[in-house]
């Protein structure tokens, strides 16, 4: 699988997550209506919670393999840089982990650095979620 197969896939609110000091378990587990988009070591909050993101993405280049695979292993579809791919792609092959041109995580990791408060989605109302700056939309 590539990326460009998630091309004209979808549309929609989709919230991305970030795993600043302000995530709340209680509010993961209350994200069950629109798709959700972890990053980086948001894995590290899987043993206490039955929440999962819908996709998840390593925007840090450093992050420690086992972090990653966390979600491949939980069967979500993962993007990481190609770097990361070959590298984990080499030892545990997995049609859930998808590789990205670094431009691409750039281009992330600039929009996410540029805004980082972005309007929440209408269904948020009442979640504790902003402006914490653990959850963007």
């Amino acid at each position: 699988m590539e990326i460009s197969d998630f091309k004209d896939t979808g549309s929609g609110d989709i919230i991305i997550i970030g795993n600043g000091p302000s995530v709340e378990i209680a509010d993961l587990e209350r994200l069950t209506e629109i798709p959700t988009f972890g990053c980086n070591s948001i894995t590290n909050v899987f043993e206490a919670t039955s929440w999962r993101p819908t996709y998840y993405m390593v925007t840090d280049p450093v992050i420690d393999d086992d972090i990653i695979m966390k979600a491949v292993h939980d069967d979500i579809i993962t993007f990481v840089s190609k770097e990361i791919y070959d590298r984990i792609n080499s030892s545990y092959r997995s049609e859930n982990l998808i590789p990205m041109e670094l431009q691409a995580l750039k281009t992330v990791n600039k929009v996410l650095d540029e805004n980082p408060f972005l309007r929440p989605p209408p269904d948020a109302e009442g979640l504790d979620l902003w402006p914490k700056g653990s959850i963007f939309y």
